[in-house]
């Protein structure tokens, strides 16, 4: 917050080896937190319908890689929005 760039940016400018080690982070950070919103969107469900947050992670799970494979950005922007 201080300097007005982000984590890479800040890494990146503090050595040279820096942006080798934004690439590691970044790779190793992307699937922890896919799973982590995948979690939170079932955890929410769970409270909502009451049915376990399990059978809603695969739910969500399939019905992403469904929108990912079968339809455009647009839909997938308008159906997240909403």
């Amino acid at each position: 917050m201080v300097t007005g760039c982000g984590l890479a940016s800040v890494i990146r400018a503090a050595t040279r080896a820096g942006s080798m080690a934004c690439m590691r982070l970044g790779g190793c950070r992307e699937p922890v937190q896919y799973r982590a919103d995948l979690g939170g969107m079932a955890e929410g469900m769970q409270m909502v319908t009451g049915i376990h947050a399990y059978f809603w992670t695969i739910f969500l799970a399939a019905l992403i890689m469904a929108l990912l494979l079968w339809t455009s950005y647009r839909t997938m922007a308008r159906v997240f929005k909403c």
